[in-house]
This record gives structure tokens, sequence and C-alpha cells, in this order.
């Protein structure tokens, strides 16, 4: 796409979603090369998912993502609510995007928003002027523009610090659960020691690290399952299982099926000790 001086606030709008049929695929998006997207959670969670893993989106936070990347996002399956969005499309100028890069190169694709933080303010002042035709040129825009992905920049930044380390713990969790995790490395991370982590982890989220990185696993494997060709042994691996065997015995636990039987359609009940145990947090 040709680079322009200025970024333009090409739309906006707002939607509530209520099942997962509502699923995009960004590769497969065309007629929008280059766009930014920022996509806010008012009501529900929505999720994101790239190379990193799936997250949940959650109020008070949005997703930064382009429509040419390879990322997917929608209503997740295990919701039980409306989804409630806001969006703004941006056709990006060099500077804009060097703002944006910055904010998901450092966070990641998923960060925090306050109602009525610097960010929030600024990104609701955007979408009411493009509503109502008064942004003004697409120099002014872009001034907003850069003033917002600074925002969104600085509030991570102040977050980071000013977080508990069990919020921190769950959240590399969230991002990174494909990867191999250590609790006493994670727990280091974090700031505190591995049983402090673990017993503020249970009491926080009714359940332990180890469980919900079994369980985000299996639940990736299951949605890939049913969206790709993968076999069984590369689906395991992608979701970071050492182990073909163990992975199989897991998801049955889980599933009250094997992977081939899920794949297959043949999923029989799941018994109590297989459901799953997913949430927003609640911060």
């Amino acid at each position: 796409m040709e680079e322009i001086d200025f970024s333009r606030v090409s739309w906006m709008g707002t939607e509530v979603r209520t099942d997962p049929s509502y699923y995009w695929h960004n590769r497969r998006r065309n007629g929008f090369p280059k766009w930014l997207v920022v996509q806010r959670t008012l009501k529900g969670a929505g999720f994101f998912e790239d190379a990193d893993g799936r997250k949940l989106v959650p109020r008070g936070h949005v997703m930064l993502f382009t429509f040419d990347e390879d990322s997917t996002y929608g209503y997740p399956e295990e919701a039980t609510e409306p989804y409630e969005l806001v969006y703004l499309l941006i056709m990006p100028s060099r500077c804009v995007r060097l703002f944006f890069d910055a904010v998901r190169s450092e966070f990641g694709s998923v960060v925090r928003m306050r109602e009525r933080g610097e960010a929030g303010t600024l990104l609701d002042e955007i979408l009411e002027r493009k509503k109502e035709g008064a942004l003004g040129d697409d120099r002014e825009a872009s001034a907003l523009l850069v003033r917002l992905f600074d925002a969104i920049y600085r509030e991570q930044a102040v977050g980071s610090a000013e977080e508990d380390p069990i919020a921190k713990g769950h959240d590399i969790i969230q991002s990174k659960y494909a990867s191999p995790i250590s609790l006493k490395a994670l727990a280091s991370k974090c700031g505190v020691s591995r049983e402090h982590f673990i017993r503020g982890f249970r009491k926080r989220y009714g359940t332990s690290p180890a469980v919900m990185v079994r369980n985000l696993r299996l639940q990736h494997a299951r949605q890939a399952l049913g969206f790709s060709r993968m076999s069984v042994e590369q689906i395991s691996r992608d979701c970071g299982f050492t182990n073909t065997n163990s992975f199989c015995r897991a998801f049955r636990r889980e599933f009250g099926c094997s992977p081939l039987e899920e794949r297959a359609g043949k999923r029989r009940p799941v018994t109590p000790r297989g459901r799953r145990r997913f949430g927003v947090v609640n911060r």
C-alpha cells in the first residue's frame, strides 16, 4: 500500500454479538490491506488469537490488529453473555504505525484500557467526533491517533509496574500457555516464591496454575481439531504437549472422547470431573 502523509479514520461502529458465528481470520479479509484496528470491549468478552496463543478480551481491554496478519478473533465458544464492542478502522501514516507497532511489540495485541483513563477518553473522543463528522482533516486525525497510541503505551507501562504478581502471572499464562512453563521461573518473574504464587493463584482463580495451563491447551486443541486439518500429533505439539499419548489421555478425561472422535463429531457428554473452568478475569 502506498505510504500516506497523514492517517485517516476510515470507519467506526458498534456491534453486539451473541454466538461463535462471529469469527474472523484476518488473512482472509480482502480489500483492507494494512489497515489498523482498535476494538474495545464494552460488555462481555471477545477473544483474540495469534502465534502467541489465545487470549480473552474482557471489558476494560482492547485488541489491536491489522487485516493482513495471521490472527483470528471473535465470540468465544465458552462465553455465556453477549459481546458488545466498538471498533475503529485506521488507514495509518508511517508515524501512527510506529506508535501502534510499539504498543504491540512491548505489550501484545490485547491491552488494558481504563474507562476514564487518558487512552479511553481519547478513544471516546475520536469515536464521537467521527460519528458526528467533526473529526477535522487528516492532519488533525493523525495528531489524535498519535496521542491515543502514546496514551495506550503509557497506561500499559504504568500498569505493568503497579500490577500485583498474581495478576501478572495469570496474564503470562493466558498469553504463553503453549510454551513450556516452569512454575518456579514464572513465580520468580512475578517477584514471589513458587509456594506464594500457587496459593494466591488458587485463591483468586479457583484453580491451580498447572490446571489452568492444561485447560487452555486442551481448549485450544479442541478448536484446532474443528477448524484445521493438522494431524493430532501436530496439534498436540502446537498446544504445548510434549507427548501425544499424554495429550490424548488428557483430552479424553476433559471432553469424554478422543481427539479423533472429537473431530468426527462423536463427542460424548462430559462428566463433572471433566468440566472446564474458564472465565473472564475481573480486575
